[in-house]
């Protein structure tokens, strides 16, 4: 029995010194919890402490990986090749133990131009800037080149350098840093002055009872507009047309003082309205009310405006859901309110003839895999956001271009709400010329143009959420605020 109760004391007395000698975690080094990021090759970093170290204490410092990075006994990293390590610091303090962890980065120095371009006018100059890391080189460390002398003329040996264009072409800018062998590039096209007299937002196809707004280029002087057959179309004298019946048509605009003249083919369609047997319906008093579509082999849908002198209006959130009809056109007394489309999988057109509604739809490329048009009169009006969890376009990837309405409500007012535009792709968004500023607009979107009128004059750090810069294209005019906004921060900018 004394023999058990002397081996436990020792077991006991064991089992305190192991705890006594094991390390504890304190906060030794300066921003311990944060990744240190240093550069192969040179840039060696002395660590930092929280507090000033003791004279007489020693550390001790160890790299879990020395082809990474290596510590000498004063707490100097040297990093040496691309990857990452842990050093620690051991310490004894009053005969307790102690030690601390820094996570360290050692990369690769890059130098990359940060405010690329890729069309600049004749007329014009620019400066390209650089980010580096990993290099203390100075301003002679660095070769501007451009591959083709002819098109253009650079400075050379400083972060920044200034391109001076000579004729249109291609021209590929390159920066080399000589003292860690970094490039970085871009391909720029240099164009003429301004763009050629036409059409800005020329149209192949038309629908007929949709007002369209064409817009003027490459001129400021005074145009007059023509319809070959105005029975097919009209076309008032400030560019508005409208189709009237199946057909083609022929717009031509002359400059009324040049008499330059351009002429564009235009294919009117137009369909008729559907009756009012095919839809689940009720004829009330003073309306009728439609629910849903009874006959789902329909590939064009035209709702009616009335039915035997009475007003049609729609009863429901969600229009005509899982159908296969590939074109719906909304008449004129429809949709005051907001309303998705929804599970259509073969719908391509959507076309809203009312130029009175406030118009929210809400369309998910998940559900609607074919969109490729929504049409409104370029005088209706249209909600963006308004309240809508994931945005009026959510995932949309077929639709390659849409006109927003003239009187476009922007309910996002502060810029930081829902994106209109989320996950969309290959899409050119033409924005109205009522518009003052740019607000949140798009939201991981990819290969976007997006068409910025004069009168917008201020934008929000949200316009672009978590869209790369490479992704975006500005398609303004030359001298606007667009164009200022797009070079500053690094956007592919064109002229209209």
């Amino acid at each position: 029995m004394f023999l058990l109760v002397v081996f436990s004391m020792i077991l006991s007395t064991i089992s305190v010194s192991a705890e006594e000698n094991e390390a504890k975690r304190t906060n030794l080094f300066v921003k311990k919890n944060e990744m240190k990021t240093l550069f192969e090759g040179y840039n060696s970093y002395q660590v930092e402490f929280n507090w000033k170290p003791a004279a007489k204490r020693e550390y001790v410092y160890m790299s879990s990986d020395t082809s990474i990075a290596t510590v000498n006994e004063k707490g100097v990293i040297t990093p040496i090749s691309k990857g990452k390590t842990e050093i620690r610091a051991d310490y004894v303090k009053d005969g307790k133990k102690y030690f601390d962890i820094l996570d360290v980065n050692v990369r690769t120095p890059y130098i990359f131009i940060k405010n690329k371009i890729t069309i600049l006018p004749l007329n014009e100059t620019y400066v390209f800037k650089t980010n580096i890391g990993g290099s203390d080189s100075s301003d002679g460390d660095f070769l501007w080149t451009v591959s083709d002398k002819s098109l253009g003329s650079i400075t050379t040996g400083k972060r920044t350098a200034t391109f001076r264009p000579k004729q249109e072409g291609k021209v590929k800018i390159k920066v080399l840093d000589k003292n860690t062998g970094g490039t970085s590039s871009c391909v720029v096209t240099v164009v003429s002055d301004s763009p050629s007299f036409g059409i800005q937002n020329t149209v192949e196809e038309l629908w007929a009872d949709v007002d369209y707004q064409f817009y003027i280029q490459g001129t400021e002087n005074q145009v007059k507009w023509e319809v070959s057959d105005p029975s097919i179309a009209t076309i008032t004298k400030d560019g508005v047309i409208t189709g009237l019946k199946n057909g083609e048509v022929t717009v031509c605009v002359t400059d009324r003082k040049t008499r330059g003249k351009k002429e564009y083919p235009i294919t009117i369609k137009w369909i008729p309205e559907t009756p009012i047997e095919k839809f689940d319906y009720v004829e009330e008093e003073d309306k009728v009310k439609i629910y849903d579509l009874n006959d789902r082999e329909l590939e064009q849908v035209r709702i009616p405006e009335t039915v035997n002198g009475k007003k049609v209006v729609f009863e429901g959130d969600t229009l005509f859901a899982s159908i296969d009809i590939k074109e719906i056109i909304i008449p004129n007394i429809f949709l005051t309110h907001s309303v998705s489309v929804n599970a259509t999988p073969n719908l391509e057109s959507i076309v809203v003839l009312n130029r009175n509604a406030e118009i929210n739809l809400q369309f998910s490329g998940a559900l609607l895999p074919k969109l490729k048009e929504y049409i409104t009169p370029y005088n209706s009006t249209m909600g963006l956001v308004n309240d809508i969890g994931d945005g009026n376009f959510y995932g949309i990837k077929t639709m390659e271009r849409i006109v927003l309405p003239e009187t476009l409500v922007w309910e996002n007012e502060y810029g930081n709400g829902t994106a209109p535009f989320s996950i969309c792709e290959n899409m050119e968004i033409v924005l109205p010329s009522t518009l003052k500023e740019l607000k949140t607009l798009c939201n991981s979107c990819k290969n976007m143009r997006i068409v910025i009128p004069n009168s917008i004059t201020k934008s929000y750090k949200s316009a672009f959420q978590n869209c790369k810069k490479s992704e975006i294209t500005i398609v303004t005019q030359k001298g606007s605020y667009a164009e200022k906004y797009a070079k500053e921060n690094g956007y592919s900018y064109e002229y209209y």
